[in-house]
Order: structure tokens, then C-alpha cells, then sequence
């Protein structure tokens, strides 16, 4: 019974750390949004420290 209870505990554990797949996709849609923000302010830093 005790190692049923146990398999039971590390099946709730297993669930409750598995990401929605709506949180998965709107997260990685976020950090491509992210990402691409970074590459233009980057893009855009250089283009100015040329000028200079």
C-alpha cells in the first residue's frame, strides 16, 4: 500500500511539473518576440557606433 501511495505522489509530481501546452506555446512565442527585439536593437546599436 505504502509503495502505492508513493507511485501515486510521484504521478501527481510528474503532472503538476508538465507545462499546459497553451503556456508552452504562448512562452515560446514570447521569447521569439523577445529575441527579435534584441537582434534590432542590436542591429541598430552597431549601425549607430559606425556613425560615430
Amino acid at each position: 500500500m505504502r509503495a502505492f501511495h508513493a507511485r501515486l505522489q510521484e504521478q501527481r509530481t510528474e503532472q503538476a511539473l508538465t507545462p499546459l501546452p497553451e503556456l508552452t506555446q504562448m512562452l515560446t512565442s514570447q521569447l521569439g518576440l523577445l529575441c527579435q527585439a534584441t537582434c534590432k536593437q542590436a542591429n541598430s546599436d552597431t549601425l549607430a557606433a559606425r556613425v560615430l
